[in-house]
């Protein structure tokens, strides 16, 4: 029942493709760096992760145009090892892999690929394409397929690093009198783990896009 359930809140998705904005500012929510918590922050009713070239596309340019448009940033590496164990959580904020009809959105579809994989079978999944964690958006993807077009051009006002979410804060002070307290919300659980040279060399391929345009180092 659930997985029907899904079908039918994909399909919705996909048909209205709900935004983010207000009258002064527009969020594309990059799966796994932080999205849930700021969707908190700024009291929107729900998660969605609509691409700023999906908007483009179904005739709504005028909300990126109109308004600050922004998007949240992580170190590739530190990503996948959030998604990796995302993946491989019983329970989380919106998946349960035990009893399913509880959840929002039921069993994690990588759950079974992922609960006994290492973090190397794990990338040679991602480089094979394996691994889709959502029907609607692929959260493994590349992050700046959520914000650059596919001549590599920004489609949004400016990118956040989470790592430096204390320059969002100022901004939104600055620019919207908004004094933002950001909460923790769907956070992965898992032991903070080095990648081996192999691990790191698939993902310097797989998200070299992101290490350029994002402003990240490969190899650290």
């Amino acid at each position: 029942m659930w997985f029907l359930k899904k079908i039918k809140g994909i399909r919705k998705i996909k048909k209205k493709y709900p935004v983010n904005f207000t009258n002064d500012f527009l969020f594309i929510h990059i799966p796994k760096n932080g999205g849930s918590s700021l969707v908190k922050a700024f009291g929107f009713k729900g998660v969605t992760h609509i691409k700023a070239q999906e908007i483009i596309n179904t005739n709504r340019s005028e909300l990126l145009r109109s308004r600050f448009s922004f998007a949240i940033a992580r170190h590739p590496y530190d990503r996948f090892l959030s998604l990796y164990n995302y993946a491989r959580m019983p329970i989380s904020h919106y998946h349960n892999n035990i009893e399913p009809e509880k959840a929002k959105h039921g069993i994690h579809l990588d759950y079974k690929l992922l609960k006994d994989a290492s973090l190397l079978e794990c990338a040679q999944l991602l480089k094979k394409g394996k691994l889709k964690h959502d029907l609607a958006w692929n959260q493994w993807e590349p992050q700046v397929t959520w914000i650059f077009d596919s001549s590599d051009k920004c489609l949004v006002s400016k990118i956040y690093q989470l790592e430096n979410l204390k320059e969002l804060e100022v901004d939104f002070l600055e620019k919207f009198q908004m004094n933002l307290k950001i909460p923790i919300v769907n956070k992965s659980q898992g032991e903070k783990e080095d990648l081996s040279q192999e691990v790191k060399m698939i993902l310097d391929v797989y998200y070299d896009k992101d290490f350029k345009l994002l402003n990240y180092k490969k190899g650290l």
